[in-house]
């Protein structure tokens, strides 16, 4: 199994689903949220969910039951105490321990792994979780 950084994953998950033209993540989520949390909506953003904010998105995640396998909590996907997993990866560290994981199960000959390019940034982070009010995070 690997994992991700918590505040990593969440701003992955909002980039992919909701940033980028994803009319099914709109649709079903994004007109929720922005019913839900948009004071004065327009009526293109409630028929389209389009245009998603970040703090929209995380006001959603902390107040809400609906959840997505997208950004769920790994112990309610993939259930590490139930389960005896004999690999624990982090996905921020993915290319060095996707190389131990392959080589660990003898197959280095049939699977290479390719170089991995982490996407966040600490300014990236920074900047997107500073729109977020404090008290929302601690």
């Amino acid at each position: 199994m690997f994992v991700r950084d918590p505040m990593a994953r969440v701003l992955s998950a909002y980039n992919d689903k909701f940033v980028k033209d994803n009319k099914y993540f709109h649709r079903t989520y994004g007109r929720v949220i922005i019913k839900r949390y948009r004071p004065n909506p327009t009526k293109q953003a409630l028929e389209t969910g389009s245009g998603v904010t970040f703090p929209e998105f995380t006001k959603h995640l902390v107040e809400t039951r609906m959840r997505d396998e997208h950004w769920q909590a790994f112990d309610k996907l993939c259930h590490p105490c139930a389960v005896n997993y004999d690999f624990m990866g982090r996905f921020e560290n993915l290319y060095e321990e996707a190389d131990h994981l392959i080589k660990k199960v003898g197959i280095e000959d049939r699977v290479s792994s390719h170089a991995f390019h982490w996407s966040y940034t600490a300014t990236d982070m920074l900047h997107y979780y500073s729109l977020i009010p404090k008290e929302r995070i601690l």
